[in-house]
């Protein structure tokens, strides 16, 4: 099984790049978030041409422009769990800034799989994301779990915090290591203890135009 997930940045401006990626790597599953409406176009264009499943989602809001949370997988007979549409309360800043923040996940569900897609907001504090977080974890499967993720835990006290809550749940996050331009792990691979316990290579990919490495792992 082979998983891809990637922050994509709104302007990202490489996007041609971007496709040829997912055609080299030929994930299973691809979980994509902050998709501006022009790249989800192509997106959109290339799960077809594909015969792929497509899930789209409101990622957030800037300036009447929405981003949204991809999600494609090569098995198409998967279905979107439906979730109801909910915007987040904007502080001063997210205020200042014209960005509304939805409910910034999604669930696509497989006969034995999960696949949860999500982004944790980047305006607000941890026990904000923390509460997001138990949110998503909510909708976890009775079979194998993955969940494509930017945590935007910028604090090292948040990245111990959700480490743990996540092995509540036996989730382990495979990733290692900066996952954005600035030095920082935001993202994550979280699967749960069936896909953790195989042997597994982890691989960050250039990042086409992002702040953020579209991290890779293929399991055996």
């Amino acid at each position: 099984m082979k998983i891809l997930n990637w922050n994509t940045h709104p302007n990202n401006n490489r996007t041609s790049q971007a496709l040829e990626m997912f055609d080299d790597l030929s994930p299973d599953i691809i979980t994509l978030q902050e998709v501006s409406p022009d790249f989800f176009d192509e997106i959109e264009a290339y799960a077809k041409s594909r015969s792929m499943y497509l899930d789209q989602t409101l990622d957030w809001v800037r300036r009447g422009i929405p981003y949204y949370l991809v999600t494609l997988l090569k098995e198409p007979s998967a279905e979107s769990k439906g979730l109801p549409y909910e915007t987040r309360r904007n502080g001063p800043l997210s205020r200042a800034l014209g960005w509304k923040e939805t409910l910034n996940y999604s669930v696509s569900e497989l006969e034995s799989q999960t696949i949860i897609n999500g982004h944790l907001e980047h305006h607000a504090g941890p026990r904000t994301r923390r509460r997001q977080l138990d949110e998503m974890l909510d909708h976890l499967g009775t079979g194998t779990n993955i969940l494509g993720i930017d945590l935007n835990q910028w604090f090292p006290f948040e990245k111990r915090s959700n480490r743990k809550r996540l092995r509540k749940h036996n989730l382990t996050d495979i990733v290692r290591g900066r996952t954005i331009s600035n030095g920082l792990q935001l993202d994550g691979i979280i699967v749960s203890e069936d896909l953790a316990q195989r042997e597994y290579d982890f691989e960050k990919q250039d990042r086409h135009g992002s702040d953020h490495y579209p991290l890779f792992v293929e399991f055996y």
